[in-house]
């Protein structure tokens, strides 16, 4: 029996739970931050990056490159991973594949200011959501996100990172990136 995949429709109140979440599990203010904003974004042009899905029944799986990778902090502890591709599909021009989740014990939350941010390496983000979307020009508008439960982690350092997690539709995730 083939297995429906399930798009959640209520996936913005599921990350405002995860951002209660992290606002329990964050830093107490000022702790990690060398300004008054606690939120912000990193942005880099990878030199490398590679997405990789994968499933038991389609071990090879299908690959993808991002041109560019985001880091935002809504609060200190909670943090996504945003990664933009070159539309792979003749009727998207591009994609985004959005990983969320909080920070591990160990991680310092990025110290922001003015809505940039810098991190503080290394971060090691324990990933619980994943959306990705599409845009079309063709149709003049974008996608909604699919969201979904995820289960995975990352570890992000100065040169640049690395991610494997598993979804709620059986799919492998990785994720190579270097700055």
């Amino acid at each position: 029996m083939a297995r429906q995949r399930q798009v959640w429709p209520g996936a913005a109140a599921w990350l405002l739970g995860l951002a209660w979440l992290a606002g329990q599990q964050a830093p107490t203010w000022g702790q990690g931050l060398e300004g008054p904003e606690d939120f912000g974004r990193w942005q880099a042009s990878p030199s490398h990056c590679q997405l990789q899905r994968s499933s038991p029944s389609e071990p090879s799986g299908l690959r993808r490159t991002c041109h560019s990778v985001r880091l935002e902090q809504q609060l200190p502890g909670l943090l996504s991973l945003r990664l933009n591709e070159s539309g792979s599909d003749s009727h998207l021009v591009s994609q985004q594949l959005t990983l969320a989740g909080v920070l591990k014990a160990g991680s310092r939350a990025m110290a922001c200011r003015d809505g940039r941010c810098q991190p503080h390496w290394p971060l090691l983000l324990q990933v619980s959501a994943m959306a990705e979307r599409g845009f079309s020009p063709q149709a003049g508008l974008s996608q909604l996100p699919q969201a979904r439960l995820a289960r995975g982690d990352c570890r992000l350092d100065a040169e640049g990172g690395r991610c494997q997690l598993d979804d709620n539709d059986g799919l492998h995730w990785q994720v190579d990136v270097t700055w």
